[in-house]
C-alpha cells in the first residue's frame, strides 16, 4: 500500500509542527489501518480499542519517522505490534519456533486473476473464508507481509519473535490458501488465483466498506488538541 501524496505532505508538515495536519494524516490512513487490524483480529469491538491504541502510538512516535513516503508500512507495523499484544494478552494463538526453511520454496503465481473470478463474489466469499479461517498469527503475518509489505527479517525484528516463527507462519498460511483455492479450481473448473492478487483485492473491498464510528474519529482526532 502506497502512501499517497496528500498523506506525505501531511506527515512532513505534521513533524515540522502543524498538529492540525494530524486531521489528513487520519482520514487517509483510517481505512487502511482498520481493515488491516480487523483482518487479524475479527471482532470489531476488539479492532476499534486497537485502531484507537494505534493512533496513540502515531501521535507519540511520528517525530521519529525518518522515511514519511513510508508512513502506511511504519503505522501498519505499529497494528501489527498492537495486534501482537492483544494475542499474547489473550493467548489465542501459539508461536512457533520449529526450524523451517519450507517457505522459501514455495513460489507463487503472480499471474492475474480471472475477470470471470474477480466478479463472482460466492467464490470470492469462499476464499474470504479460507482466509479468515487461518490463525491470528498467520494472518498477522499475512497482513506484514503483503500489506504493509516489511521483509521476513523486518517482521520477526519488529514483533520480537524468531525468523522461523514468521516464516512458519508465512509458509502455513499460503499453504492452507494454496491448497483450498486449488480445491475450488477443481470443482469450478477455472483457475482462481495468485495470493498477492486476492489479498489485495480483499485490502480495498474491505477498505470501501468499513464504517469507523463517528464517536471514535472524534476522539482520535481530538487528541492533538489536548
Amino acid at each position: 500500500m502506497k502512501t499517497t501524496n496528500e498523506l506525505l505532505e501531511a506527515v512532513n508538515s505534521y513533524q515540522n509542527g502543524k498538529t492540525e495536519s494530524f486531521h489528513i494524516i487520519y482520514e487517509n490512513s483510517v481505512r487502511y489501518l482498520y481493515a488491516c487490524i480487523k483482518k487479524i483480529v475479527g471482532k470489531q469491538e476488539d479492532a476499534q480499542d486497537i485502531l484507537q491504541e494505534t493512533y496513540t502510538e502515531i501521535i507519540k512516535s511520528i517525530a521519529q519517522l525518518k522515511e514519511p513516503e513510508r508512513f502506511l508500512s511504519w503505522a501498519g507495523m505499529i497494528a501489527n505490534r498492537k495486534c501482537f499484544a492483544f494475542i499474547n494478552k489473550n493467548k489465542r494463538d501459539v508461536l512457533i519456533h520449529k526450524e523451517d526453511t519450507l517457505f522459501d520454496d514455495l513460489q507463487e503465481d503472480e499471474n492475474l486473476i480471472p475477470e470471470n473470478v474477480m466478479q463472482n463474489k460466492e467464490m470470492q466469499r469462499l476464499v474470504r473464508e479460507m482466509i479468515d479461517n487461518l490463525s491470528e498469527m498467520q494472518k498477522l503475518c499475512i497482513v506484514a507481509y503483503y500489506y504493509n509489505e516489511k521483509k521476513q527479517e523486518e517482521i520477526a525484528q519488529e514483533l520480537a519473535i524468531p525468523l522461523n516463527s514468521v516464516k512458519s507462519h508465512l509458509y502455513r498460511a499460503r499453504t492452507k490458501i494454496k491448497e483450498q483455492t486449488l480445491e475450488l479450481e477443481k470443482e469450478e473448473g477455472t483457475r482462481l488465483y495468485a495470493i498477492t492478487a486476492l489479498l489485495l483485492l480483499f485490502l480495498t473491498e474491505d477498505m470501501a466498506d468499513c464504517k469507523i464510528p463517528e464517536e471514535l474519529t472524534k476522539r482520535i482526532q481530538n487528541w492533538t488538541e489536548w
